[in-house]
């Protein structure tokens, strides 16, 4: 599902969204149905969730998805990862980047910038614990 800006999206939402535009979602659905031999209709059938809302998530077009609708068809088609369902989709440079960012990330909690755009909100509360090594 490559992901799509609305009127109602916040510029947050939005100044993320233009930094990596590389960046999408799909949904790996009409795919697994083909791998195991089902259709829509027919998963529509089995889950009671709408076939057009079915068809859009597998087709891209839709741009929120609902939760319950997950829930439902991870248990109907017995997904034990969300990986199974959806990918993300990324050029080579934006997942350097993100690798990067992750190694960062796991030593400090978050992105120099994201720390810095947070101080000013974190006046008044205790410095923020650094996570622990999980190892």
């Amino acid at each position: 599902m490559d992901i799509k800006m609305h009127e109602w999206i916040n510029e947050k939402e939005k100044e993320e969204m233009n930094r990596f535009p590389s960046f999408r979602l799909r949904c790996r659905l009409r795919q697994l149905l083909k791998e195991r031999g089902l259709t829509m209709r027919e998963l529509h059938l089995m889950t009671g969730i709408r076939q057009t809302a079915l068809s859009e998530m597998a087709n891209s077009t839709r741009s929120t998805i609902n939760i319950p609708h997950l829930t439902t068809i991870a248990m109907t088609l017995r997904l034990t990862d969300l990986n199974e369902l959806f990918e993300f989709i990324m050029e080579s440079d934006v997942r350097k980047q993100f690798a990067e960012d992750q190694k960062v990330i796991k030593k400090n909690g978050i992105l120099p910038d994201q720390d810095e755009f947070l101080s000013s909100f974190r006046k008044k509360r205790k410095p923020r614990k650094k996570p622990t090594d999980q190892n």
